[in-house]
């Protein structure tokens, strides 16, 4: 039997990467970077072509089994390094062509540094992360057993540790999942102006947000409530 030195382990300890297994979502827009106002919609009758931007949001939504709450998510400039050389090769190694082709994808994602910091509101410093797809799956039964394989994790009786803080106890999955939905809702409203059959279109095209709603649920009428709608 292999006896181990737990200081020798801890002099070669190394922070282990930060992996979720889960389904892929992903929105693009056509935005331009305005100074003090960030993204903002690109209008071709009043924005330069040149000047146009591709806005990508990326995201997975866990599996229920790791009781994450939240989905994992970057927000990113398509003309960025953290894109072209980061999160795009890393799902096109897997024989994707364009990025649309990621949606609804199950996955094994990790968080990898960018290469650059930023500041944080209390003054300190940090170092930027982005998603890097380690692995692509045929569908959701088979993220569960990859899941299940590389952690161990056989059930939903087990408690999770994220970060080496134990999570207090979370909402039933089916109730996270419907309430991520409703947040990429509040995004294609965002990216489409609200505009009824573009909305409904994309939604209905996002089997996560599907699952749940429709351009005439109410949650969503609510949501369209006060917005110029295009018709």
């Amino acid at each position: 039997m292999t006896t181990l030195d737990p200081y020798e382990r801890a002099a070669k300890a190394q922070l282990r990467p930060r992996e979720y297994w889960g389904q892929i979502q992903v929105d693009a827009y056509m935005c331009v970077l305005v100074r003090g106002k960030g993204k903002i919609q690109y209008d071709p009758a009043i924005h330069p072509e040149q000047d146009a931007r591709t806005a990508m949001t990326v995201a997975v939504l866990p599996l229920p089994e790791q009781h994450v709450p939240f989905a994992i998510e970057r927000e990113m400039i398509a003309e960025s390094t953290e894109w072209i050389k980061i999160v795009w090769p890393s799902l096109r190694r897997f024989g994707l062509n364009n990025p649309r082709e990621a949606k609804g994808r199950w996955c094994r994602v990790r968080f990898v540094p960018t290469g650059r910091t930023y500041t944080t509101k209390d003054g300190g410093e940090r170092e930027a992360t982005t998603l890097e797809f380690v692995e692509l799956y045929a569908d959701e039964a088979a993220c569960r057993a990859a899941y299940r394989a590389a952690t161990g994790h056989q059930g939903d009786d087990e408690e999770l540790v994220i970060d080496d803080v134990e999570q207090a106890p979370l909402p039933d999955p089916a109730v996270t999942r419907r309430a991520t939905a409703l947040e990429f809702v509040k995004a294609l409203i965002k990216t489409t102006g609200g505009n009824r059959g573009s909305l409904a279109a994309q939604m209905a095209a996002v089997p996560m947000i599907a699952e749940f709603y429709t351009v005439d649920s109410p949650e969503v009428q609510e949501l369209l409530e006060g917005v110029a709608l295009p018709f």
